[in-house]
């Protein structure tokens, strides 16, 4: 059986066991499954902004989920302006129903690929590691504030924190460009996130046991991880 590498607030959880959360989370809220990620895009962002963390938004663009991405200081504050321009807030994470693998992942229940939808909507390119497009996937302040509202006025989760380090370290372990965060939650209705590798094909590389981490998940009752003075933040 493959031991994953020990990474600080994360916890091995059996693919069963991760079945089961992702199952209770898609049945709840089957408008946004899991989104994926490339880690050039990290980097890009943590270049142009010093970020120590990212953080992703969930975000409704007219009716249809969408994941929005921002650099994070030591602090926790997420490092964005009030600007149509250069707000610092990026859509190049990509949403599943949208998105997702194709069929076979047992993380993944009653849904089917519908890549032309989301490509209908934006490119699909990712930042290269010579040079960072991060910025094609800019949206405005304006833009950002009312898809996040939209959100969270029907959705208790706002929004997920992860240290760069950590997705780095669990990009390393599968040997993978790009990962998929799943969305769970337990019996007892606690939020957790299960990270997973993704191959070149865009489908989840299944192992016995996942990374799972329910510490940085912002919520109605849960706010540790969230900032607060965001305009991101809805209370």
């Amino acid at each position: 059986m493959h031991s994953l590498t020990n990474i600080q607030d994360w916890t091995d959880i059996t693919v069963a066991r991760a079945s089961i959360f992702t199952y209770n989370w898609q049945t709840s809220y089957p408008a946004l499954k899991a989104f994926l990620f490339h880690k050039n895009d990290l980097l890009c962002v943590s270049q142009e902004s010093e970020a120590t963390h990212l953080r992703f938004y969930m975000g409704l663009d007219d009716q249809t989920a969408d994941m929005l991405v921002v650099g994070v200081d030591q602090q926790g504050k997420d490092i964005i302006e009030v600007d149509p321009i250069n707000s610092q807030v990026y859509n190049f994470a990509l949403p599943c129903p949208a998105v997702c693998d194709d069929g076979n992942s047992p993380l993944l229940h009653t849904s089917t690929s519908n890549l032309a939808e989301l490509t209908s909507r934006r490119s699909l390119r990712q930042s290269q590691t010579q040079s960072c497009e991060e910025r094609l996937f800019q949206i405005s302040s304006q833009d950002a504030f009312q898809r996040t509202k939209a959100w969270q006025d029907i959705y208790p989760l706002k929004s997920v924190l992860f240290p760069l380090t950590d997705l780095y370290q669990i990009l390393s372990e599968y040997a993978a460009e790009t990962l998929r965060v799943y969305f769970g939650k337990s019996e007892t209705q606690d939020f957790h996130l299960i990270l997973i590798g993704v191959d070149g094909q865009g489908n989840d590389i299944i192992r016995p046991n996942l990374y799972s981490n329910r510490i940085n998940a912002c919520s109605t009752s849960q706010t540790a991880s969230c900032d607060t003075d965001s305009y991101l933040y809805h209370p």
